[in-house]
């Protein structure tokens, strides 16, 4: 029989180190099982890289605060 996360058949139930359960194809990791809050967090970690490596390369061009809300013709109040 395989050990844990070495399966040798298609499709056979494995782990990784995390402890997340894997599918293997022939011993291979193929898809791992993570809950659906690790998926967000992960696509929010994403999601901030790409845009401090867009904020790095110069691509990015931010509005001050005080000129969208005078295009939005929204007058501060004191």
């Amino acid at each position: 029989m395989a050990s844990p996360g070495r399966g040798s058949a298609p499709g056979t139930r494995g782990g990784l180190a995390r402890g997340q359960p894997c599918r293997t194809d022939h011993g291979t990791p193929a898809a791992v099982l993570i809950s659906p809050r690790e998926l967000a967090d992960l696509e929010d970690a994403l999601a901030l890289a790409e845009y401090r490596a867009r904020q790095a390369a110069g691509e990015v061009t931010g509005v001050p605060h005080a000129e969208v809300r005078a295009r939005l013709g929204l007058e501060r109040t004191a």
